[in-house]
């Protein structure tokens, strides 16, 4: 939900400046991946609150390696669709 709200937030940016859709693509996937150095600070700012530091950082580095998974899927989606349109001669938005 977290990353709809920011998703939709980025790209209304990307609409006002008018950007192409390739580079508001990669806007969005970068905006994703910023995502382990933000949780590494929240643990960090923990002061091992919740446990040892070092292992409040792994189930991280699990989340972050899923969001790098889903974002390759999602790149291959984009690519394959792209090249669908582009052989049937489609324009797409």
């Amino acid at each position: 939900m977290l990353f709809q709200s920011a998703s939709s937030q980025v790209f209304q940016v990307i609409i006002i400046v008018r950007t192409p859709k390739e580079m508001a693509l990669a806007v969005l996937l970068v905006a994703s991946q910023k995502t382990l150095p933000v949780m590494v600070a929240v643990v960090e700012q923990l002061r091992g609150a919740f446990g040892e530091p070092g292992l409040l950082v792994l189930p991280c580095v699990a989340a972050h390696l899923n969001q790098i998974m889903i974002d390759s899927i999602l790149v291959n989606v984009w690519l394959r669709k792209s090249n669908n349109a582009s052989s049937t001669g489609v324009k797409t938005a």
